[in-house]
């Protein structure tokens, strides 16, 4: 489990520094680094040392550890908000950093984000060998895809009720969330589903419960097929649903 204390620290640069050295060596214990936390903090307040705001140490479990570069950035891009529409890069560094702290610093400069490293890691995100969990560019933003989705969700146990919370939704994102579950429940598509017809649903049909047309292709069409799995595929009046004709518009492609 991850376990994130809210409390926030002064630490100076130095001692935080080598905090961060003992927890990439895995040479410290839990009480090791709390006594490193509170004499930095003491020695800051008394001296008035250079320090940096920062949140206290995250105590990462080897479930974290064991994560690659390519899978943090898909957390971090999930709790951006990344599900339902592209997010910056810049954006996704800051979240990767927060829960991943150290992963992606620069080595002579361990308080700073490595944003190339972040660039790569996005990039192996995208590969096929690495399980093409996002989609996206520099230029375009970064967006889950269907299998991103999936593995985000595999974790959900991991990350939920913790102080990494999801990005909340705006006023626009709940209109039209509401707008959408009432269209769709007039949908031919859910009709038939929900009366046990599923093998009567044509292509047209599914498409049409997703808005989706013979001109929206490629990236684009997985693009909306996952923000209705991220939005609705756990509602529990449409997310049975959604989730068996996500699969049957997506073998078209």
């Amino acid at each position: 489990m991850l376990y994130i204390t809210n409390l926030e620290l002064k630490i100076p640069k130095y001692c935080y520094a080598a905090a961060r050295i003992l927890q990439w060596r895995k040479l410290y214990s839990y009480c090791e680094l709390f006594v490193i936390s509170l004499i930095s903090f003491i020695i800051s307040l008394k001296y008035g040392f250079l320090s940096t705001n920062i949140y206290t140490i995250l105590m990462r479990s080897s479930k974290l550890d064991s994560f690659s570069n390519p899978q943090i950035v898909t957390l971090a891009t999930f709790l951006i908000g990344g599900a339902t529409a592209p997010v910056d890069i810049e954006d996704i560094a800051m979240k990767s950093n927060e829960i991943a702290p150290g992963r992606f610093a620069w080595r002579k400069y361990p308080d700073q984000i490595n944003i190339f490293q972040i660039s790569n890691s996005l990039s192996d995100a995208r590969k096929t060998k690495n399980g093409s969990l996002l989609n996206g560019s520099p230029q375009k933003g970064w967006m889950l895809t269907a299998n991103g989705l999936n593995f985000v969700k595999q974790q959900d146990s991991e990350i939920k009720g913790k102080a990494l919370g999801r990005k909340p939704q705006n006023q626009r994102e709940r209109n039209w969330q509401r707008a959408e579950q009432i269209r769709m429940q007039g949908e031919a598509a859910l009709l038939k589903f929900q009366n046990g017809k599923s093998e009567d649903i044509t292509l047209r049909e599914a498409e049409a419960f997703f808005r989706l047309n013979d001109y929206i292709v490629g990236q684009e069409r997985e693009k909306k097929i996952v923000r209705f799995l991220s939005v609705f595929g756990d509602d529990p009046f449409l997310g049975a649903a959604v989730k068996v004709l996500s699969a049957m518009v997506n073998k078209k492609d």
